[in-house]
């Protein structure tokens, strides 16, 4: 790990996409750098290799410490451990391109390459949501040899522009499990949690017995407390409210209801072991996602809405923001607010009339960025690829936003911020 630490860095401006005209206000420079990790392992075909795994988490813990790519340093420690099969371990990638006689280097080549290409589409991306939604006084600058790149605008311009540069920008549209398909399974899985709480709890009261005579055993009290609630419906129902239709009218998308507080948990508890037991049959077509805003409730709390998507075991929709030709904030015409009105091209608009067609008289779930925008009913088939996001854009700078972003195209990975600063 030596020359890990050791390492001369230096850190060059390369590009200069748009340049301030505002140069009496103070500016702040966010710096962000593109995800690799998850790119790395999606590139080995979720390697198992213990060099390689190693290698990349210490490249990981020191990424933060220096601006050398995350690349660089997995070479670097990969080298250092020996290991000599990259070509093996990202044989199967083709967007490497990797050949017969590849060294180690040669493949650290190609994701460097290929990293170069994400961050340009970064790049791009932002530059086309910055132009679509009106604001020239903003930099972008990509900085040589990293995986960083940096926005400076004006301070009056950071708290919309954020939200743009950062978004995402992943829509797709989904078919959904209605709750009258899937509401009996989650039953079942919640029988079941409760079965191994009751089993935990007899088992802690067992405890607190030996643990009073013996003076040997200490009781996780917060535990042994919370499975003594007066009302217990099980560990999945106390925290998400189902949903349950009481006749085939009651047919929803909507699965149940959960405050905020609780929405991880459920999460976990959905994505556990025991949900794929019980999910086994459409486990890898199953995705719960919540809406993307909440509603006060009477009890005064707020809410949100838990949604199960069928993928069809794939990552991204076949509809998606690929797919959006146009995207623009209208009122919206049946009440109060705003909408996204979209256009598709050819493909999205021949598509949406399909996925339509069969989905006469069910909801489809709108999502962005793992959010459900919206789950409009759909009447009857749509042939011309228009549609439009009504997900309670009180504002219409808010629904400007959104159309800004699907309008600019979608980012392929996450950014992270890593830097925010002043300049006067």
């Amino acid at each position: 790990m030596k020359c890990l630490y050791s390492l001369i860095i230096f850190f060059s401006v390369t590009v200069l996409l748009m340049i301030s005209c505002d140069n009496n206000s103070a500016k702040v420079r966010y710096v962000y750098q593109i995800d690799l990790k998850e790119v790395i392992i999606d590139l080995s075909g979720n390697s198992q290799d213990s060099i390689f795994l190693e290698s990349l988490e210490e490249a990981l813990k020191i990424q933060d410490t220096t601006d050398v790519s995350l690349i660089t340093l997995f070479g670097i420690a990969y080298r250092e451990k020996n290991g000599n099969d990259l070509p093996s371990i990202f044989s199967d990638a083709d967007v490497l391109n990797i050949k017969v006689g590849f060294s180690d280097a040669d493949v650290l080549n190609s994701l460097h390459k290929y990293k170069d290409e994400l961050i340009d589409n970064s790049l791009i991306t932002i530059k086309n949501r910055m132009d679509n939604f009106g604001k020239r006084g903003v930099e972008i600058i990509r900085f040589e040899n990293t995986d960083r790149m940096a926005v400076v605008m004006s301070e009056s311009n950071t708290a919309n522009i954020r939200k743009v540069i950062e978004s995402g920008g992943n829509l797709g549209f989904w078919e959904i499990y209605e709750n009258v398909v899937i509401l009996d399974d989650i039953n079942s899985l919640n029988d079941r949690l409760k079965e191994v709480s009751d089993e935990n709890r007899n088992e802690k009261e067992d405890l607190s017995v030996q643990g009073s005579e013996e003076g040997l055993i200490e009781i996780d009290e917060d535990f042994f407390n919370e499975q003594m609630e007066e009302e217990d419906f099980g560990p999945l129902f106390n925290l998400l409210h189902p949903n349950f239709p009481r006749s085939n009218a009651d047919r929803s998308a909507t699965i149940g209801y959960a405050k905020e507080a609780n929405m991880d948990s459920i999460m976990q508890l959905l994505g556990g072991p025991m949900a794929k037991e019980v999910f086994t049959s459409y486990w890898d077509s199953l995705q719960f996602v919540w809406k993307n805003r909440g509603f006060e409730a009477r009890d005064g709390e707020k809410y949100y809405e838990l949604f199960a998507i069928n993928t069809k075991t794939r990552k991204i929709a076949e509809i998606n923001s690929e797919n959006i030709s146009d995207a623009y904030a209208t009122e919206n015409p049946a009440g109060p607010g705003f909408t996204v009105s979209l256009s598709m091209d050819e493909q999205g608009a021949r598509l949406w009339e399909k996925m339509t067609r069969k989905n006469v008289g069910r909801q489809i779930a709108v999502v962005l960025d793992d959010k459900v925008y919206s789950a409009p009913n759909v009447n009857e088939a749509i042939p011309n690829g228009n549609t439009s996001i009504s997900g309670g854009f009180h504002e219409v700078q808010s629904a400007k936003e959104l159309a800004t972003v699907l309008s600019g195209g979608m980012l392929s990975h996450p950014l992270i911020l890593i830097e925010k600063s002043i300049q006067k």
